[in-house]
């Protein structure tokens, strides 16, 4: 039997096919296939399975090992060109990430920082700093731990400035400018600007290195 043949029959009949957890799952139209077509479906059964994984190039989920705690990990080869690059004047900055957006409505900014803080406790990446190792001279990554990082988020009031907008844009030009010290965690900071009483733009930066 031609499984190609026959997998092009069962798609012009408006037969869906795929493969969970190991498995070929066939859905039938609402006005059914012809027996015959359906008898050939299950005899070639694990065929068709066989050609769809091939074809798909399907592969069984494997979970990626965690890599084993250590004092600090080395550097991928496009953070050891940043890191490079970031010693020259101007270089790190050159590399910041900033993201500015509207918000409207009440904000309780204590829950708001509390949930960056979180978010930075859970993800080592960003606690991550890159620094020279003494003993073998080489830049590395070390993680900080959560509770050793100090991140808050800075808060400032143009709402009552009349010509707010030049002002605004001065301070966020300022600050997604502002170089990051690629030794000292987090390399994230964050900054609310309240425009208007219900009102503010939150800005947000990081550096590339730690997007990698």
């Amino acid at each position: 039997m031609n499984i190609e043949l026959l997998l092009a029959e069962l798609r012009n009949n408006n037969v869906k096919l795929a493969i969970k957890e190991d498995k070929l799952i066939c859905i039938l139209p609402d006005a059914g296939i012809d027996q015959g077509l359906l008898n050939l479906l299950k005899e070639h059964k694990e065929e068709i399975k066989k050609t769809i994984e091939e074809k798909t190039n399907f592969k069984k989920y494997q979970a990626i090992e965690k890599s084993p705690e250590m004092e600090h990990y080395p550097l991928s080869p496009s953070q050891k060109r940043l890191w490079m690059l970031s010693q020259f004047e101007g270089g790190s900055q050159a590399y910041n990430m900033s993201y500015a957006i509207k918000l409207k409505g009440e904000l309780p900014v204590i829950f708001f920082e509390k949930s960056f803080k979180e978010l930075i406790a859970y993800h080592e990446v960003l606690r991550t700093v890159f620094k020279v190792d003494n003993e073998t001279q080489e830049v590395r990554q070390f993680i900080v731990p959560a509770n050793e990082v100090d991140f808050t988020i800075s808060q400032i009031d143009f709402s009552s400035e009349s010509n707010h907008s030049e002002k605004l844009n001065h301070f966020i030009n300022e600050k997604i400018n502002e170089e990051f010290n690629l030794e000292n965690a987090p390399l994230v900071r964050a900054s609310l600007i309240k425009i208007a009483a219900r009102e503010h733009i939150f800005l947000f930066s990081m550096h590339h290195i730690i997007s990698d």
